[in-house]
């Protein structure tokens, strides 16, 4: 993976210092029923763990190594001094870990104490690691950072992720994120410099959803609300953004210096401010509904939009506001009337401000598009 000879080549090295007398002799290769202390070590070979593992500070699988977690494991964190942010143990996953639960018997990473709180443990830490890792039917709570990655290959489905400070942090690595449910985590997935495919996801409940840099990215069929300051953020990005739903947030899709979008069979809806906001891009948004956001349904600057077919109805200041010299093609939209005064009152453009492109609506619907989703 060229993320992974980068780093090789950048001379990326990673030094990591046992603690002496720790737990378990190096030739054992499984841990099975209960295992009440594990102290820091490197797992010397494969290795499957099962039952309730409890660790303390930081257990590292070093590249070459795979550890295989059973269905219905618990591993618990040992929070060591929870005065100091993120102290307790973690993963460092540098060579493979295949966390494979099912629906019925799902694998846990959570915190040892007896009162559980947000940044108890560290992370699972996947760097420089060139095995194809899997995580599947897992919980992930109560950590700093519940999946992180830098230079890694990663899948990551059927999965919850709640009461962590951030659900994933990654940059320069691959990841398919599937049908998981991110929920009261303070910020839901963060990336940069990736190449990401979401689906399938919920987001609820968190300050930040979704935030991208840097990076390709699908997004399908996800579904993002309550989010307290930004919902879903992409910035110099190529994006194919299709079925999704982002609701009841401060602010919908924001999209930033991003030269490919396309937005396609989505709703933005209820937003306490603009549904879509987009600032210097180039963007096609089609068959999707705008509708009930507080302030505009879209909000543009200096971004070539091209918005058909859409139904941008009933938010509470512009259908579109365009706060740049670029004109927009919004033809062939609904826009809960026929009277074309109507319309031209719920856009903003160069007829209300002359350093301002102009909106084209002349060609307009009359009738709604059918449900998107």
């Amino acid at each position: 993976m060229r993320y992974i000879r980068a780093a090789r080549m950048l001379g990326i090295f990673i030094l990591i210092f046992p603690v002496s007398g720790c737990g378990l002799p190096r030739k054992q290769d499984a841990f099975f029923g209960q295992v009440t202390r594990l102290k820091t070590l490197n797992l010397a070979s494969d290795t499957t763990w099962e039952g309730v593992v409890e660790i303390d500070v930081t257990v590292t699988i070093p590249s070459g190594v795979t550890l295989t977690i059973k269905p219905g494991t618990q591993i618990r964190f040992v929070p060591v001094q929870r005065e100091i942010y993120g102290a307790g143990g973690g993963l460092i996953i540098q060579g493979t870990l295949i966390a494979k639960g099912t629906r019925n018997a799902r694998i846990i990473f959570t915190s040892a104490a007896a009162k559980p709180r947000k940044g108890d443990w560290n992370d699972l830490f996947f760097i420089v690691s060139e095995g194809d890792n899997i995580i599947e039917h897992c919980v992930i709570q109560y950590a700093n950072i519940g999946i992180h990655g830098h230079f890694c290959k990663l899948k990551v489905r059927h999965s919850r992720l709640n009461e962590n400070w951030r659900g994933f942090l990654f940059q320069e690595s691959e990841l398919l994120i599937e049908n998981n449910q991110l929920s009261d985590n303070n910020s839901g997935i963060k990336f940069r410099d990736s190449e990401v495919e979401l689906t399938g996801n919920s987001v609820t409940n968190s300050f930040s959803g979704i935030d991208g840099f840097r990076s390709q990215v699908t997004a399908r069929n996800n579904r993002v609300g309550n989010c307290y300051i930004s919902s879903v953020k992409f910035r110099e990005s190529e994006l194919d953004y299709r079925g999704n739903t982002i609701e009841n947030s401060r602010v919908g899709l924001q999209v930033k210096e991003s030269s490919k979008v396309t937005i396609s069979d989505s709703s933005f809806l209820n937003n306490f401010e603009s549904g879509l906001l987009l600032k210097g891009s180039l963007v096609t948004l089609d068959h999707s509904v705008i509708s009930g956001n507080g302030g505009d349904g879209v909000s543009v600057k200096n971004t070539g939009l091209k918005v058909n077919y859409c139904n941008i109805v009933d938010n509470d200041k512009y259908a579109i506001d365009n706060d740049g010299m670029t004109g927009i093609d919004a033809r062939n939209n609904w826009w809960g009337t026929t009277d074309i005064i109507l319309i031209a009152e719920q856009i903003y453009d160069f007829y209300d401000q002359e350093s301002s492109g102009k909106v084209d609506f002349a060609f307009f619907l009359d009738e709604p598009i059918p449900r998107i989703k």
